[in-house]
């Protein structure tokens, strides 16, 4: 009895199916799908990819294929093929892909995975993990969510929580103004400037306590700006240092 995958192959030998798409490393040392027609190939080989077809072919035709572009590539054991900056970039040895125990390749005749497929489901290994440093995750500082490295988290924070860190940042900076003043040997701002820095403070605690009742508890980060500012506030209040007048 023919497996799954002679069934595929000796389809696509009589015509019945062609599956237009396979494996490549490119020069950077990722592997990529993309179409292994004979044309397509000699494009690629141009550009100095390397065509993997050890790996087998299969269709792009599935929201499921393009969600999962390397399935048949760590179902063939391929894993080993991928360098340790794509599976860091892709956070792939933090959640390793589940590989279905169907094993076969998504075309006409496999359309798509059926819940039998995923019987004795197992997950990919990556034996280039186990030489890896600097690994996370690397939670975000806003609302914990995991990273794969130290940029994905910096970008995720500077795009999904912008407002935050301008209020950070806000709130950092007002705390460092009012505790410099407390310094000795420096001259106390003018009562104009401190209350501007205090009236500021307060813009930002009622603007905290909004998202607070709206979205739920803030950033800690937030929270810890603001309280080193409420500090700073507090001990310029009690400091015997007299206020130069306005200028």
């Amino acid at each position: 009895m023919m497996t799954d995958q002679e069934t595929v192959q000796r389809s696509a030998a009589l015509g019945k199916i062609s599956p237009t798409y396979g494996y490549y490393r490119q020069p950077n040392g990722w592997v990529k799908p993309a179409v292994v027609t004979e044309l397509e190939e000699l494009g690629y080989r141009r550009e100095g990819w390397m065509p993997l077809p050890q790996y087998g072919r299969f269709d792009m035709g599935t929201g499921y294929a393009a969600d999962h572009p390397l399935e048949l590539l760590f179902i063939n054991g391929g894993a080993k093929e991928l360098c340790e900056e794509q599976i860091r970039q892709q956070g792939l040895y933090m959640n390793p892909p589940l590989l279905p125990s169907c094993r076969q390749a998504l075309t006409q005749i496999h359309r798509r995975h059926i819940p039998a497929c995923w019987v004795g489901a197992q997950k990919t290994v990556f034996p280039q993990v186990a030489t890896m440093t600097g690994l996370g995750p690397f939670p975000c500082r806003f609302c914990g969510v995991a990273k794969p490295t130290v940029q994905a988290r910096n970008q995720h924070e500077g795009v999904v929580h912008k407002e935050e860190k301008s209020d950070i940042r806000t709130g950092e900076t007002l705390a460092d103004g009012l505790i410099r003043g407390l310094r000795p040997g420096v001259p106390a701002p003018s009562a104009d400037v401190n209350a501007a820095l205090l009236k500021r403070i307060e813009e930002l605690e009622a603007q905290m306590a909004a998202k607070v009742a709206q979205k739920g508890p803030t950033s800690p980060k937030v929270v810890a700006s603001l309280a080193r500012a409420r500090a700073a506030r507090a001990a310029k209040k009690a400091s015997p240092v007299t206020l130069s007048a306005p200028q």
